[in-house]
């Protein structure tokens, strides 16, 4: 589509941009905040997650992944 955008870990941020071309991924605004802040925070010593919160955010992965490749038409193969 053309957007610009600036580098960025923040995925809300990137959704923002995309969310006038396709209101549906607006769904998952809290998954994808909630993988920005679990990211930036293990990065840094001191911080980590437990094993049920490393599934709940890889759940996330797979559902976004699923859903912006079925959106895009995408075959998407490891689903």
């Amino acid at each position: 589509e053309g957007i610009a955008f600036k580098k960025t870990h923040n995925l809300g941020a990137l959704l923002d941009l995309l969310i006038p071309i396709e209101p549906s991924w607006k769904a998952f605004r809290a998954g994808l905040d909630s993988l920005t802040d679990a990211a930036v925070e293990v990065r840094y010593p001191g911080f980590s997650v437990d094993k049920k919160i490393a599934r709940e955010m890889f759940k996330t992965c797979r559902e976004v992944r699923s859903f912006v490749g079925l959106s895009l038409g995408l075959t998407l193969a490891n689903k």
